[in-house]
């Protein structure tokens, strides 16, 4: 209960209302197309396999410390992890930056984390958008998102489907606080907690701890079919 109190309070607290405002709006033909972390589209012997999503809060801590390098990367782990859970690989990328005034020298950096991500990612950075709107952004800050497009074979798509009583849940140790626990972890939690040992987000040395990219190389194996590992019926992306 603590646990979700703190996650409410930090912002957090939609829980199941945002999922179901946006279901029924999901234009799919059939409820086949639809995966936990992405969408399907079929083609051929193939499902393209596409998600989009942002880095949330962690812009915040970007703005704060003023350090802009790596959070481009993150952008792109946040969608390309969404799509590997089916067993896609990844074929491009596409990403969007909005503010009201350009800065040219954060927009370099940022793009060279996009860049960086992509290859990280296996994959090429197509194209996105850049959109100056005065007035609509804070002074000094901006807005990610991105898109991830990815291709599976039909017969070798990853959608739980073969889960069964019995099978064994692995969980892998996170690589940092990710995209969903930013706004938790910059809330004023006390250094003593026992749910998020963060010191509060006006410590800048607390907020430069938080600023490492989350890992995109480490499904690289997964993505270029050179592993030899059993594949399962099932990943998460949490």
């Amino acid at each position: 209960m603590l646990e979700h109190q703190l996650w409410r309070g930090g912002g957090r607290g939609y829980d199941v209302q945002g999922c179901r405002a946006r279901a029924p709006h999901r234009q799919v033909r059939t409820r086949d197309w639809l995966l936990q972390f992405s969408g399907l589209f079929p083609w051929e012997d193939n499902y393209f396999v596409a998600g989009t999503d942002g880095v949330g809060t962690k812009l915040k801590l970007a703005f704060e410390t003023g350090n802009h390098d790596t959070i481009g990367i993150d952008l792109v782990a946040m969608s390309v992890k969404d799509i590997v859970t089916s067993g896609a690989k990844p074929l491009f990328f596409l990403d969007y930056y909005g503010t009201s005034k350009l800065d040219v020298d954060a927009v370099e950096k940022v793009m060279k984390g996009i860049k960086d991500g992509c290859k990280e990612a296996l994959c090429p950075l197509l194209g996105g958008e850049t959109a100056e709107m005065p007035g609509f952004y804070a002074e000094g800050e901006y807005d990610l998102s991105g898109s991830a497009m990815g291709i599976v074979k039909k017969d070798k798509l990853i959608d739980g489907k073969t889960i069964v009583e019995g099978d064994v849940l692995i969980g892998l140790a996170s690589s940092g606080v990710h995209s969903n626990g930013f706004s938790l972890a910059r809330s004023d939690v006390s250094a003593g907690s026992s749910v998020c040992r963060v010191r509060p987000a006006t410590d800048v040395r607390g907020v430069a701890s938080l600023l490492p990219p989350l890992v995109v190389g480490g499904v690289r194996d997964e993505m270029d079919g050179t592993s030899d590992c059993v594949v399962p019926p099932a990943y998460a992306d949490v």
